[in-house]
């Protein structure tokens, strides 16, 4: 699970520093910047919630370490939770600061564990 994480991670930090333009205006989010948002639950069994959540702290983490990435803290990121699904890209990114948004979901039925995860450019909503 471990190793998901981390290639998503590595992919995506990959992905936004070779999109960097280092002239922004002030007052723009900065190119690197991300916030993860919480990954959906979408097992049977709500109480799995916790394993998601779970999935969503470690990328953040990991993201976190890469040198020259703005990643918004967990506590940002899972204060939208009950209302991000709701808000367009754009206006979760503006109201976090980010350029990018890593948004994903978690399945879990036995012994099969399925995550998918998308970054999703917040200046046009498209995923990238």
């Amino acid at each position: 699970m471990i190793a998901i994480v981390s290639v998503s991670g590595v992919f995506f930090y990959d992905y936004l520093s070779d999109k960097v333009d280092r002239q922004t205006l002030e007052g723009d989010p900065v190119p690197t910047s991300v916030a993860v948002l919480p990954f959906v639950n979408m097992s049977d069994d709500s109480d799995q919630q916790y394993f998601s959540d779970g999935i969503t702290e470690e990328l953040i983490n990991m993201l976190a370490r890469l040198p020259g990435l703005h990643v918004t803290a967990r506590s940002s990121s899972f204060q939208l939770a009950d209302s991000f699904e709701e808000m367009a890209v754009a206006d979760v990114a503006r109201q976090l600061g980010v350029a990018s948004i890593v948004t994903g979901s978690v399945r879990r039925a036995e012994k099969t564990v399925r995550v998918t995860v998308a970054l999703v450019n917040a200046a046009n909503g498209f995923q990238m």
